[in-house]
């Protein structure tokens, strides 16, 4: 068998060839092709079905041992996923999540109500 039909082999039926269909953290998604432009952050999508499926995010904010008692602040999960999209993104320092911040469908991918600035991340475990 070639290469080339071993890849083809692996697409799940019903699959079409330019779209495919992933459970995230919200929901099913379906990622296809388009001219459109909409956003760069499409592989998002995968990365999202991948900590749905690890639950990975939602045991590290399980067992956070800070508390979070502002009423301004992020919550621990939405504060972990945003900095794994930040660092997913190739970001170097808290700032770089402002590369995903104004992009809406990151939200929307990562299950969250928003992608705040970099002021909520480092606080996480200074005095929040």
């Amino acid at each position: 068998m070639s290469t080339f039909a071993s890849l083809v082999s692996v697409h799940l039926a019903g699959e079409g060839k330019d779209e495919i269909s992933l459970d995230t953290l919200p929901g099913k998604f379906t990622v296809t092709r388009t001219d459109e432009a909409l956003t760069p952050y499409g592989g998002l999508a995968a990365w999202s079905g991948f900590l749905k499926h690890l639950g990975i995010i939602e045991r590290l904010a399980d067992h956070c041992p800070v508390a979070r008692t502002s009423s301004n602040a992020a919550p621990v999960r939405e504060v972990l996923h945003q900095f794994s999209a930040g660092a997913l993104v190739e970001g170097k320092r808290f700032c770089h999540v402002r590369w995903v911040m104004d992009d809406p469908a990151v939200a929307t991918l990562m299950g969250m109500e928003r992608v705040r600035g970099e002021d909520a991340l480092p606080p996480l475990g200074q005095g929040t």
